[in-house]
């Protein structure tokens, strides 16, 4: 993860990602990459015993793609609603707009604001 110990006096860095400069624009040179221990959503998904999500939040700093385009199709009908604050990235798909449309394919209506908060709810309509 790359974070930025002096971003505030009290350590916090909301600005801490997986990700590298190259990759997400709110990393920079400040920040020092360190180890952190991580877990697979749909690990977490299984291991807590999770039936029904109500809502899915996520605010992870360019980490959405990763765990919404790795849910199996199985559990979207599980999760009634998504948000996310979401990063624009380097690769194609890694964008507002991409993941709009891949959530609609899933089966949600999707509402966006200032291409940065996503809100979706599942509807099971394609």
């Amino acid at each position: 993860m790359y974070y930025n110990g002096n971003y505030s006096p009290e350590g916090v860095d909301v600005s801490a990602s997986l990700f590298s400069p190259d990759r997400i624009y709110t990393v920079d040179k400040n920040h020092h990459k360190i180890s952190v221990s991580v877990i697979d959503f749909n690990k977490w998904f299984r291991e807590s015993n999770i039936s029904r999500c109500d809502v899915l939040k996520l605010d992870c700093e360019g980490a959405e793609y990763d765990i919404v385009y790795s849910i199996p199709d199985g559990y979207f009908s599980r999760i009634r609603y998504i948000v996310a604050d979401v990063h624009k990235m380097s690769n194609e798909n890694e964008n507002i707009h991409a993941l709009s449309a891949y959530l609609e394919r899933k089966g949600y209506s999707v509402n966006t604001v200032n291409d940065e908060i996503l809100y979706a709810k599942y509807t099971g309509r394609p």
